[in-house]
């Protein structure tokens, strides 16, 4: 079969860069050309009544080891910030990410002056609905005359890849398909919501071919999805070690539902006895798995992304990450 030779790209999606001994180390012996930053998100301020960044990306003294590579801005902009803005904001919210990107953007360049790099393109990450389409997909065209020397790319989720003839395709470059997320993880009855092979198959399988010319992203992330008395909660991430979930006095584990034997706070969550935690992650087999379905679907791939740089996860998730870009 033969190789696309696509650039190795990873997402970080960190408010404060962080690096240890090993980040470079991996960088160079994966020859990961390319990293998807976040630099912030859009979200609706109820105080202001008005569409404001949040989640922004900070910190930037260990910036260093993932913006030798070549980089690509990305903003998240929430549904709930669409569904409550007018179609005017459009347009001004266009200028207004545009120039905040371009601030951050100045930033890096000032600490990483000896690998000065311009930004090439622009990506729109948004979970957009049948109620939103119209105005994100204005939003898009305005963004994209404002920023008309660059490639401006957004997100596809698997659904409207599909199904791109009912929810329509954005006015943008490039697409990249996330590869994961696949089912509810409100349902109580679902084992793993990131990544399940059978569903992604469903979803490549018989699609047409999409509109866009698509790059792919795959999952090397995990959390816990929180349930009580069956109904969902909220996600909890793992934090630093995720060790708290080994406790066997605080929890009593059934495969990979953790069960709170006693009341207890996790990252700042009050939890109760009985509360339920649903570990997710990717099953590493399925995930080399899914190497083969993309290789079959899709020729000519740009870039092959994993969402997201975490030391820990990677560590553990290393030979596969090094299997699926060798497979490219």
């Amino acid at each position: 079969m033969e190789k696309n030779n696509p650039e190795h790209s990873f997402y970080y999606w960190k408010t404060t860069f962080k690096s240890d001994s090993g980040t470079a180390a991996f960088i160079n012996k994966e020859n990961i050309q390319h990293f998807y930053i976040h630099f912030f998100d859009v979200d609706w301020d109820d105080n202001l009544y008005m569409p404001a960044p949040v989640a922004e990306i900070q910190d930037f003294k260990n910036a260093a080891p993932f913006i030798q590579s070549l980089i690509t801005p990305v903003i998240f902009i929430t549904n709930r910030c669409l569904e409550r803005m007018d179609n005017a904001w459009c347009d001004s919210l266009a200028v207004k990410i545009s120039n905040k990107i371009a601030f951050i953007s100045n930033r890096l360049n000032e600490i990483n002056a000896q690998a000065k790099k311009s930004i090439d393109e622009i990506q729109i990450d948004c979970d957009w609905t049948a109620s939103t389409k119209e105005k994100y997909f204005h939003f898009l065209q305005l963004f994209k005359q404002y920023n008309s020397d660059k490639i401006i790319s957004a997100t596809i989720r698997l659904y409207p890849y599909k199904y791109f003839e009912k929810t329509g395709v954005p006015p943008v470059d490039r697409g990249l398909l996330m590869c994961y997320n696949l089912t509810n993880i409100k349902e109580a009855n679902n084992s793993n919501s990131i990544f399940n092979i059978n569903d992604l198959k469903q979803y490549l399988r018989g699609s047409k071919k999409y509109p866009l010319p698509l790059d792919v992203a795959l999952p090397v992330f995990e959390w816990y999805a929180w349930f009580r008395k069956g109904s969902f909660m909220g996600i909890i991430y793992p934090g630093e070690n995720g060790s708290f979930i080994e406790n066997p006095i605080l929890f009593k584990r059934t495969g990979n539902n953790f069960t709170l034997n006693s009341d207890t706070t996790i990252m700042d969550n009050y939890l109760t006895e009985g509360d339920v935690l649903r570990q997710e992650t990717p099953d590493k087999e399925e995930l080399g798995e899914s190497a083969k379905l993309l290789l079959e679907k899709f020729s000519g791939l740009d870039r092959i992304a994993f969402f997201y740089w975490d030391s820990n996860l990677i560590n553990k998730n290393k030979d596969v990450i090094h299997s699926i870009y060798t497979a490219f």
